[in-house]
């Protein structure tokens, strides 16, 4: 391990951090940003030296991140609003995943499939990975609508895979 040092611009209200390095030098931070509620921001470190942070569009909770290099990177939350935590326990979460491509975020969108899937409703994604070849996979869970989350509440897996950019869903 390095020496501990700080990354500029993220400040100390920010929550539910993820970094993704491809080498030394070159990582992406995302991370939720709010008290009241949360935005998803990433930033990349490029050279040693970090850029300024961007939104991630369309996510109002932020989950995971992988990145094959800085800029171009997958991450992963829910969708809906994002004005503070009644709200959001009020609105069905809805697993999504917005691409970043030469450092430009693309709206997040949501996992197709998920709401036709037996006992569907709300969703969230535990892990993405990708290959060198342009495929991803996610993995989550979901559950009934009105219900709360958990092996108690008759929750599910689900996979989903894309290449480049075009997600099939998968079960």
């Amino acid at each position: 391990w390095s020496s501990a040092r700080r990354v500029s611009r993220v400040v100390t209200v920010d929550v539910n951090r993820s970094v993704s390095c491809v080498r030394p030098g070159t990582c992406t931070i995302a991370y939720a940003r709010g008290t009241q509620g949360t935005r998803p921001f990433a930033v990349s470190e490029v050279h040693g030296r970090w850029g300024v942070p961007a939104p991630i569009h369309g996510l109002a909770s932020f989950g995971t991140l992988w990145c094959a290099d800085a800029g171009d990177c997958v991450a992963t939350g829910s969708g809906g609003q994002s004005t503070g935590i009644l709200s959001q326990l009020s609105q069905p979460d809805v697993a999504q995943v917005a691409i970043e491509v030469h450092g430009v975020w693309g709206p997040a969108r949501p996992i197709p499939g998920l709401a036709g899937l037996p006992g569907g409703g709300q969703s969230g994604i535990g892990a993405v990975a990708c290959g060198g070849s342009g495929w991803c996979s996610v993995t989550g869970t979901y559950w009934p609508r009105g219900r709360p989350e958990g092996p108690a509440a008759g929750s599910r897996s689900f996979v989903a895979s894309a290449h480049d950019g075009d997600r099939k869903s998968t079960v």
